[in-house]
Formats: C-alpha cells, structure tokens, sequence
C-alpha cells in the first residue's frame, strides 16, 4: 500500500474521536477505490490489504471480512457499467478489469 494512504490513516486515528468507526470507513474506501479501478494500486491482493488494515488499526476479522465482501461479485455495479455512457467495448473491458481486481483479493 501506498504511504500516502497508510498517514491518512494515522491522521485518523489520531485526530478523529470515533476513529475505529471510521478506519474501517476509510479501509472500505481504499478497498472501492482498488476494485472501481480508481486508484494507483496495482498486484494488491489479500496479503497486501490485510497487512495494510494491520498498519492503519483495522482488526483482522473486520479486514477479512470487508476484503471478503469485495470479492464478491455486484449485481448493481455490473447494472450500473451496463447503463453508463461508456461504449460496448469499454463497458466489457471496465467489468472484466473490475472482476479481475475482485478475484485478486482472493489470492
């Protein structure tokens, strides 16, 4: 994981009153962000997010679970690339890319 994100981390947790609350907030976040393709993460699996959760103060059952829900196909998000404006082309290759992050958090 990117340094960057670990110090947002510790931001939080210093500065934040219901800071574990929120450190899984952020943990789903960064989560999201990989799986969306919006992010600067790459050859991230289960070892590096749960390793990652570990540094920022995320407990291991609540990291594998979210990374365990990630991976999981969506129903909505397929319905939403069905429905944007990308083309046909473009649509097949973001849910392909998306589906391809999924199974990388399995491993």
């Amino acid at each position: 994981m990117a340094s960057r994100q670990e110090e947002c981390g510790e931001i939080i947790n210093k500065y934040v009153a219901a800071s574990p609350v929120d450190i899984l907030r952020f943990f789903r976040l960064i989560l999201f962000n990989f799986i969306s393709l919006n992010d600067d993460t790459h050859s991230a699996g289960q070892n590096e997010f749960m390793e990652f959760a570990r540094r920022i103060g995320v407990p291991e059952k609540l990291a594998k679970r979210e990374i365990e829900r990630f991976s999981m196909e969506n129903p909505l998000a397929d319905s939403l690339i069905r429905r944007s404006f990308l083309s046909d082309e473009l649509k097949e290759q973001y849910r392909l890319s998306m589906n391809y992050r999924r199974r990388m958090l399995t491993f």
